[in-house]
């Protein structure tokens, strides 16, 4: 381990190929997914009455329990949304990896083994829930985005035994999202506990949440409440957050990193160490009190917790350990033992591969390598022969993901205005995780040997920044849009639809609240905050289940889409028939708008009217309101 820590690398090249890596593996794709309800509770904050008929607001949102939108509706009123998103994306991206690398500074100086935690953190997928729904470091604004780099500070408070510190930023995240740093409450009582066991008197505030519940103190009250069969029903089908739901492949996922945190408890340096056995620990009973709890007992306060969330710190604590674990194996000091280690580096990459993709046969890989590490373990190593073969099909099966990950970029799947066309054919390239990691550990050996080797790297790398940089925006024509005329609520339909007047945008939210300015009806992310609250449940579960045949519609033809790579956005109207169903049974439903026009056995069904958004990479594109009552 001593040869790797001489390996320094200067901190400004560092920074720059781990923010290159970042870069590349995650393209700027602007305002969507949770940035879409985040954003409309400050339009909300702006002008309580515009959405206040919105089946998300009607009944009371997550709002309540974070300051995100008093902090934002301020800003919004003299900045545009989207300059507000890039700039406190940009400051939480700063504050987290700078958060990371203080993390791991103190054990791994600096390093081979710090940057290459970075550039893990960077160029491997962030996804941490079983289904891969939610991420850290995630691309749009949410409070998640503000409460994740103080957790991670709180962290490194606590490790360097400022405990004053790590009680405000864990405060303050808390303020911001109290169900992300809950999680880092329990890891940091457990971290204590561990170190001095007078901590253990920590144990005392879960004892208290009875007595709280008993006395009636929301939200633990809720503690002693369980959710009837239909609004249960409702939860288990819109929202992720149970998990039952979790697929093979997810818990194999789960599997390999328990694994790596626990070889990191035994392995790692000393606060490292500690702190992988705590977030392992914590995390095992997290897991365990939201099965039982959530989808077992259906406790209203377990679910409504998600401890599962327990998950994104575990997630970059092993994308950070992972590469000093590695090179300790690859940089074995006993010559009789190395081609073995180096063998077991190479197997243990193509897991981790195998398993980010979510191959259903990871588990063979899995199987094989903690076999390998139990022989390395008891001191058995393999024959020179043998190690090299093992080197080498584990290379071939990285090289193998790699070109199917690849070969998806010569499919064309048009996905029309929704989205930007493909990437040119060598980014993708240069995406592959294993060109990704491989590239900076070039440019990185290149330096050492200084030189025109190393005017070499840095001139590859400097033409790399150049051309890649301007590929990094991915927003498209109609992200941008609805970012810009997210403040202004000036469109031609407002002249049909009175204020106040509900309507329905096919498979969208967004251009309901931004453009028109108007409650929507129904879209699924409306059902996000349902397991929160009993009102929104009874609003919107009738009207999930009105619109089932319209999401099964989508669904089988979006599969189809898939395999055939045809064009998707055919998909975003459903038929005639379809919406006629949902315009006689949908007693309030008036207004609908889709991107296509509706037909009939005799011809196009007449729109109020039709709207051309003028977006430049597609001219002929129009959106058409209708009334329902002329469909009927």
């Amino acid at each position: 381990m001593q040869a790797i820590s001489s390996r320094r690398l200067p901190f400004v090249l560092g920074i720059a190929v781990v923010v290159w890596a970042l870069f590349m593996a995650r393209p700027y794709t602007g305002l969507r997914h949770d940035g879409i309800l985040y954003m409309g509770q400050v339009l909300q904050a702006l002008a309580p009455t515009v959405l206040a008929g919105d089946l998300f607001f009607a009944h009371g949102s997550q709002d309540r329990y974070s300051i995100f939108s008093g902090l934002m509706a301020p800003l919004a009123q003299h900045f545009s949304w989207a300059g507000i998103q890039f700039f406190w994306l940009l400051v939480a991206q700063i504050a987290s990896y700078c958060a990371i690398y203080a993390l791991l500074k103190p054990s791994l100086d600096s390093g081979l083994r710090l940057w290459l935690g970075l550039l893990f953190a960077a160029g491997l997928s962030h996804g941490y829930e079983g289904r891969q729904v939610f991420s850290f470091s995630e691309d749009f604004l949410t409070a998640r985005t503000l409460a994740e780099p103080l957790v991670l500070w709180a962290l490194v408070a606590l490790l360097r035994k400022r405990m004053m510190a790590a009680v405000l930023l864990v405060a303050a995240a808390a303020l911001c999202h109290p169900l992300m740093s809950l999680p880092a409450l329990v890891v940091g009582a457990l971290y204590l506990m561990e170190h001095d066991r007078r901590w253990s008197c920590l144990l005392a505030f879960p004892a208290l949440l009875p007595i709280l519940a008993l006395g009636g103190i929301a939200p633990f009250e809720l503690m002693l409440k369980t959710y009837d069969s239909e609004w249960w029903r409702w939860i288990a089908e819109v929202n992720e957050v149970l998990v039952q739901r979790w697929a093979w492949v997810d818990w194999q996922f789960l599997a390999f990193e328990a694994a790596v945190l626990w070889i990191g408890a035994r392995h790692l340096p000393s606060s490292l160490s500690r702190l992988c056995r705590s977030t392992l620990l914590a995390a095992s009973l997290l897991l365990l009190l939201s099965a039982v709890g959530a989808d077992i007992l259906q406790n209203q306060l377990l679910t409504q917790l998600q401890l599962w969330r327990v998950l994104w710190l575990v997630r970059i604590l092993v994308l950070a350990c992972l590469p000093t674990l590695l090179l300790g194996l690859w940089f074995e000091s006993d010559s009789s033992k190395r081609a073995t280690a180096r063998a077991l580096v190479t197997l243990l990459l193509a897991t981790l591969l195998v398993v980010e993709i979510r191959a259903e046969e990871g588990w063979v890989l899995m199987v094989v390598s903690a076999a390998g590490l139990f022989a390395w373990h008891k001191g058995l190593t393999l024959r020179l022969v043998l190690a090299y073969w093992v080197g080498l099909g584990s290379v071939l099966c990285i090289v193998m993901v790699c070109a199917g990950m690849f070969w998806n970029s010569f499919l064309p799947w048009p996905m029309g205005y929704l989205y930007q066309p493909d990437l040119p054919l060598w980014f993708d390239f240069l995406r592959l995780p294993a060109v990704l990691l491989s590239l900076p550990l070039l440019i990185w050996w290149g330096w050492q040997r200084g030189g025109w080797q190393r005017i070499s790297s840095a001139a590859f790398f400097a033409c790399m920044v150049l051309v890649c940089l301007p590929h990094w925006d991915r927003r498209s024509e109609w992200t941008r849009l609805l970012e810009t005329g997210a403040l202004q609520r000036t469109h031609p339909f407002q002249a049909w639809i009175a204020p106040g007047q509900s309507v329905y945008w096919h498979e969208q939210l967004a251009p309901t609240w931004l453009l028109l300015g108007r409650p929507s009806y129904y879209e699924k992310a409306q059902g996000a905050g349902l397991l929160f609250n009993e009102g929104t449940a009874r609003a919107f579960g009738p009207r999930w289940d009105a619109w089932q045949p319209v999401r099964k519609h989508v669904q089988s033809c979006w599969m189809g889409a898939a395999l055939s790579r045809s064009d998707s956005t055919l998909c975003l109207t459903p038929p005639l028939v379809l919406v006629q169903q949902l315009c006689s049974t949908q007693a309030e439903l008036r207004y609908m708008v889709f991107d296509q026009a509706l037909h009939s056995a005799r011809g196009r069904m007449p729109a109020l009217a039709v709207w051309n958004p003028q977006l430049p990479s597609f001219p002929d594109q129009r959106f058409y309101l209708y009334d329902c009552q002329q469909l009927v």
